[in-house]
């Protein structure tokens, strides 16, 4: 499923460029001022994490990419758009980087007619490849595009297949002898619509990607703990849970939730779009079996054997099961976020 964005501030031609922009060629930036509620621009986001002045010293060896599924694209004249506003010396960096398609992965570039805008239909590449680039530049960059759907088990959350084939890019990014050091993934699905043997072999491919020094970040979802009236198991019990989302649920993730506001940050939430960063613990695997002396330490017990997918029968307290691996296993700025779309600047919450 795609992430939960919403347009909040079309641009006409009376647009004028917001306060921070003062601030693009400034040194000793503060994050009071280049930050604020609504949009975590480029600025915002390098000041907040101490990257604005920083110098990459390997950058052609380096590399970042992001995944697209689901038919959206990174549309080159918006991203040049966004980076001309927000990262002007990034901007040629929008026709030169790589589109690696897979399985008839989309890589349109024409202009998206009124459905496809209603759809918001590349809202989310735009969005994904505008903040990796202004934030990453020089570092290349390479989007994999996707086609394609999985196997799929419906439930009362998602009726019909929205997810994503995971295994498709798994099988084919393991064949690559040259990969971008760290990859992000902003998709995430309903872990108990992902067939378990499905998702197994998923997560297994992602450890192999992992013990070659590559670095998957995926998004932990949008949903907090499952939709509002939809929280339900699709095995015929219709059990009340909390919803888990994979592949943020494979223990060999690094699944990023979303925080908002500064100082101090909060868990992003938004009512108003019906976001909410999830966290949670998930139910198709066990977690990696941690030494006694350590775990103790941990508050937890050691797991010689579990069965999978892991039982939560007599654990699930008020949809709560505490059988499984919990997500996030990290935070970051995550709501607000500001893209470029066919003339409008967007924002939305985002689950990582």
């Amino acid at each position: 499923m795609r992430s939960t964005l919403n347009p909040v501030n079309p641009i006409g031609t009376t647009y004028k460029s917001p306060r921070w922009h003062s601030f693009l060629n400034a040194s000793n930036i503060t994050v009071a001022q280049a930050c604020n509620a609504i949009a975590g621009t480029p600025l915002c986001l390098r000041t907040l994490y101490g990257t604005y002045d920083y110098i990459p010293k390997v950058p052609g060896i380096n590399k970042v990419g992001l995944t697209d599924y689901l038919g959206e694209s990174n549309n080159r004249s918006d991203i040049y758009l966004f980076l001309q506003m927000f990262r002007p010396e990034a901007a040629s960096e929008a026709y030169t980087f790589i589109f690696d398609i897979i399985a008839n992965g989309s890589a349109r570039q024409t202009p998206d007619n009124a459905t496809q805008l209603d759809a918001g239909t590349d809202l989310e590449g735009n969005l994904d490849a505008e903040t990796l680039i202004a934030i990453d530049y020089p570092t290349p960059f390479i989007a994999f595009t996707t086609g394609g759907s999985p196997p799929f088990d419906p439930s009362a959350s998602t009726t019909t297949d929205t997810n994503e084939p995971y295994l498709t890019w798994l099988n084919y990014v393991l064949a690559q002898p040259d990969l971008p050091q760290t990859i992000s993934t902003s998709y995430s699905d309903d872990e108990q619509t992902v067939p378990y043997a499905y998702a197994t072999p998923a997560c297994q491919q992602s450890a192999q990607l992992g013990a070659r020094g590559i670095t998957l970040l995926f998004a932990s979802g949008d949903s907090g703990v499952g939709p509002t009236g939809a929280c339900l198991s699709n095995d015929g019990k219709n059990t009340t849970m909390f919803l888990p989302s994979f592949p943020a649920s494979c223990p060999y993730a690094n699944t990023v939730g979303a925080v908002k506001n500064f100082a101090p940050g909060v868990a992003a939430f938004d009512p108003a779009n019906s976001f909410a960063s999830e966290g949670g613990v998930q139910q198709l695997f066990p977690p990696p079996r941690v030494p006694g002396p350590v775990c103790a330490g941990l508050h937890c017990q050691p797991r010689e054997s579990v069965s999978r997918p892991v039982s939560c029968v007599g654990a699930r307290v008020s949809g709560f099961c505490g059988a499984g691996v919990s997500v996030p296993d990290g935070v970051g700025r995550g709501s607000g976020g500001a893209g470029w779309e066919e003339c409008e600047y967007a924002g939305g919450g985002r689950g990582g």
